[in-house]
């Protein structure tokens, strides 16, 4: 319930109220030591007992006094409301704190030093303070609502959105791939043991490492770069869902709070006809018919009120949900007016849309693709280092010489491989040129497809933007001439009640249309301004 002028008043009656309970109280108390009882915790008890039931009475008498007022649903309820909550919910908590938290107080703030509880000093008392304050404002923070504004809300669900995290996530993802770009294959050992020379077991160390040509490492830092870009550009289109929704929930919160005002208002008026038309039954001056009229007009009009609560529910829950977090409060805007769209009609600006730009970049991750593939078909290197041990004698200079298993062997290699079923990376790459083109004729044809939504889009809110200023400039006055002029009539028996029915319920299809079509205009700019990236 939004702070009033009628709360305000609410909580200074409050204020005596709980003031006065607590002089009594604490009066009490000085009145028991002056009559010569020196133990405090005896005092507190005995004065709480015999004030219990003046403190309770009091509470009780004004509460019940208020409940009439909270329950109202008649004509000036959204004044008396207000004040009667505030009386009745401030009573049954000052009456808690009046009984338990100021005689702790009492206790705490007593000029006497040293006081006995159970054999323990004073301390002891501390932990039962604590606790019992706890306990109280516990469930007021757990239940602590939190006012949000339009541009608050998208910050909290950029920052809490799952959706919006795990895309940050793959964004990651992809910028650590990046570093995968030069990569080499894995270097071949080979241990050699035995008698493969002669009868001696000798032993021999093989390294083999293949190289890629360049090219290929440049085609595939390419690629990540592409794939990047197109996790950052889905992160983008994330973002903007988001802030759309968000938007489009907030502004359907705003249109229902508007449109429970403008409800609670009409049912004031209903009421008054109810309350005429129930005269005039009792007086005998109409008939049983224009009573029941009056009242089931009025049940329409509440049921409307009902129905509007549930959407505000559900609204809130979605917008919760899209947030991650709960109890919250749109902060009531106090100028309800159309939104205006950031753009104007430029078929241009959709190229800046970001699910255009993904699909063009799809298209360039097939480029890529289809070029790495290229590349793998390309020649690779191939080195090797070779270290052995040949036990036994050998040659050397026309001389024999014996060599043994310290004396090593060494020699080089290099070669180059060829892939044989070349045919089968070609047919790759060309199906990966055909993936190119087709993501290309899909792109332009989600151009022509977005540029179509704008145009509709644009259509839709000149349309809407003209349905309200009909109402604004021509139907609202005429609205509100009709409920005076009909009111007045009615009263004064000019009219008869089928023609007052008539009239409020013109008067109440124009104040809600003027509503429904502020709403209209808000949610076709938050559609325009999704279109174009705003």
């Amino acid at each position: 319930m939004s702070f009033s002028i009628s709360a305000g008043v609410g909580f200074i009656a409050l204020f005596g109220v709980a003031v006065l309970n607590g002089i009594v109280l604490i009066g009490t108390f000085n009145q028991l030591k002056q009559e010569g009882v020196e133990d405090i915790l005896e005092r507190i008890k005995e004065g709480t007992r015999s004030r219990l039931r003046p403190v309770l009475m009091t509470a009780t008498v004004a509460s019940l006094g208020f409940l009439p007022m909270a329950l109202s649903q008649s004509a000036g309820a959204e004044v008396q409301k207000p004040l009667a909550t505030v009386v009745i919910g401030g009573l049954i908590t000052a009456t808690l704190l009046t009984l338990f938290v100021l005689p702790l107080f009492y206790l705490f703030f007593s000029s006497e030093k040293k006081v006995k509880v159970e054999g323990n000093n004073f301390s002891g008392v501390m932990p039962i303070i604590l606790l019992i304050l706890s306990a109280m404002l516990l469930p007021t923070i757990s239940s602590a609502q939190t006012n949000v504004t339009l541009e608050q809300a998208i910050s909290l669900a950029m920052k809490n959105n799952l959706h919006l995290q795990a895309q940050q996530l793959n964004v990651q993802s992809y910028e650590s791939l990046k570093k995968s770009s030069f990569e080499l294959p894995k270097t071949e050992v080979n241990f050699q043991y035995g008698q493969y020379n002669s009868i001696k077991k000798d032993n021999g160390i093989n390294i083999q490492q293949t190289i890629p040509m360049p090219g290929y490492f440049v085609t595939k830092a390419r690629l990540n770069n592409a794939e990047l870009k197109g996790a950052q550009l889905q992160q983008n289109i994330a973002i903007k869902q988001i802030i759309s929704q968000v938007s489009s929930a907030y502004y359907e919160i705003v249109f229902l709070q508007q449109n429970e005002k403008e409800l609670q208002k009409l049912d004031s008026i209903y009421s008054g006809f109810v309350q005429a038309a129930t005269l005039r039954y009792t007086s005998g001056e109409s008939n049983l018919l224009e009573k029941t009229t009056a009242e089931t007009k009025r049940g329409e009009v509440q049921l409307k009120v009902i129905r509007n609560n549930t959407a505000l529910k559900i609204a809130y829950s979605t917008l919760e949900a899209l947030l991650n977090t709960s109890n919250l409060i749109v902060t009531p805007i106090s100028n309800f007016v159309p939104l205006v769209p950031d753009n104007v009609l430029d078929s241009a600006t959709i190229t800046n849309n970001f699910s255009y730009q993904l699909m063009l970049q799809q298209a360039a991750i097939a480029k890529r693709t289809k070029s790495a593939e290229a590349a793998m078909a390309l020649p690779e290197l191939n080195i090797g280092y070779m270290n052995q041990s040949i036990i036994g004698f050998q040659e050397v200079n026309g001389a024999d010489v014996y060599f043994n298993r310290s004396k090593r062997f060494t020699g080089f290699s290099m070669g180059i491989t060829v892939p044989l079923t070349f045919f089968s990376n070609v047919s790759k790459v060309k199906s990966f040129s055909f993936r190119h083109q087709e993501l290309l004729k899909e792109a332009e044809n989600s151009k022509i497809e977005l540029q179509s939504q704008l145009q509709n889009a644009f259509a839709t809110y000149l349309q809407n933007l003209n349905q309200y200023n009909y109402f604004k400039n021509t139907a609202m006055p005429n609205a509100d001439a009709i409920i005076n002029t009909s009111t007045l009539a009615y009263r004064n028996g000019e009219i008869n009640y089928l023609e007052y029915a008539a009239a409020l319920e013109n008067a109440t299809a124009i104040r809600t249309g003027f509503l429904q079509s502020i709403h209209d205009v808000n949610q076709t700019v938050i559609n325009i301004n999704s279109l174009t990236n705003k």
